[in-house]
């Protein structure tokens, strides 16, 4: 992400703890002097704290997201009924479920940012503790569309 606000976020900081583009709307708006509504819950956060050091932790103890997966050739696909792609990420951490597969991959970004060795055999405890995460997060989700 890259951002310039002069006056309020130092000319070259570099800011690199995970961030979503889920965060872009409260950021945004709390940047432009608004508040967010209080009726419901926004899954992103303020990010200004973080870029600007006031607050020194992580926007996100860890990251989570499903994408639907897609059947048919390029121009003509349509929606795969009850297929996602499942993701979680925490630290240098990232599990991930292939739509219609069983079993999580488990990914060491710190080591491996291309993801090209799943460690999920090596380390079973962390795929399986990243897979509970993911579970409980979906389970939190509301107004769940299933096509």
């Amino acid at each position: 992400m890259i951002v310039s606000y002069p006056g309020r976020v130092a000319a070259g900081a570099r800011y690199d703890k995970v961030v979503s583009n889920m965060d872009l709307a409260p950021t945004c708006l709390r940047a432009a002097g608004g508040d967010l509504p209080r009726e419901r819950p926004f899954d992103g956060v303020d990010l200004m704290p973080f870029l600007t050091g006031q607050d020194k932790g992580a926007p996100h103890p860890l990251l989570c997201w499903e994408n639907r997966a897609w059947l048919g050739p390029r121009g003509k696909q349509r929606p795969a009924a009850g297929q996602h792609h499942r993701a979680v990420r925490k630290g240098k951490w990232k599990a991930i479920q292939p739509a219609g597969e069983p079993e999580w991959q488990l990914f060491d970004l710190d080591a491996d940012p291309g993801e090209a060795h799943d460690m999920a055999t090596e380390h079973p405890d962390i795929a399986k503790d990243l897979a509970g995460e993911f579970s409980r997060w979906r389970e939190s989700m509301t107004n769940q569309v299933q096509l």
